[in-house]
């Protein structure tokens, strides 16, 4: 589960995606954005 946070934007429920990021520089791929993508892949296990 993710802390409400400005650059997530939620979906709508029964989305294929629950939440989208826009990136637009590769500084956009911090530590939070990686730690957010391995819990969603481990929750998707």
């Amino acid at each position: 589960m993710f802390l409400k946070n400005a650059r997530l934007a939620e979906q709508p429920k029964g989305s294929m995606c629950n939440y989208i990021i826009q990136l637009s520089d590769v500084k956009d791929v911090d530590t939070e954005l990686i730690a957010w993508i391995k819990s969603a892949y481990e929750g998707a296990e």
